[in-house]
């Protein structure tokens, strides 16, 4: 079986059990989730467990689990601020948003959609509660969480004493040497 095949079987089959649910709670960090993909894709490439993560995630293009479950959060974030104003879901998030201006120091969902928007570069969005194109929006949401996965990539590995060289020699993707190894399965 090929590495491709088996990451594509790894999103398709574990990373939706592993993402239940993840619209409400995926902006949260989870340790437990990500090893759960750093041991897989080291197990993938039959490195040793002290291997870098962010060394892993390069070699195969990956970004981090929180980086996929944002998406689901913007997905559904957008679903609730274009539903109907009588829906509880929608009652609810509106108790949040003017918790935002009449509690700035309590956290909320609805807060930390905002601080990701924002960060993201689309206050815009959050302001208008919504955008034109939902498929538009979500391909340049995905692209810019996978562009700042990236760059702070290249910062970790820039900043780190074990990764240097390898920061000269590497570009972030699916590297092509890979696609040439099959593993054998016995069965």
């Amino acid at each position: 079986m090929f590495i491709k095949h088996e990451l594509d079987l790894f999103d398709k089959l574990i990373l939706p059990v592993q993402s239940y649910e993840s619209q409400v709670w995926g902006l949260m960090d989870s340790h437990l989730l990500e090893n759960i993909h750093s041991k897989f894709c080291k197990k993938l490439l039959e490195v040793k467990k002290q291997t870098r993560n962010k060394v892993i995630y390069g070699e195969l293009g990956r970004t981090s689990v929180k980086t996929m479950r944002a998406i689901n959060v913007i997905k559904y974030w957008l679903k609730i601020a274009q539903s109907n104003e009588t829906k509880y879901i929608k009652i609810v998030y509106n108790v949040m948003r003017t918790d935002i201006e009449i509690k700035p120091n309590t956290m909320s969902w609805a807060k930390s959609v905002m601080y990701l928007l924002q960060s993201l570069g689309f206050n815009e969005v959050w302001i208008n509660q919504g955008v034109g194109d939902v498929d538009i929006f979500l391909n340049l949401v995905k692209q810019r969480l996978t562009d700042s996965f990236i760059q702070n990539w290249y910062k970790e590995l820039r900043n780190s004493t074990r990764a240097r060289t390898y920061v000269f020699y590497c570009n972030f993707g699916f590297q092509s040497y890979l696609s040439m190894y099959m593993k054998y399965i016995n069965i």
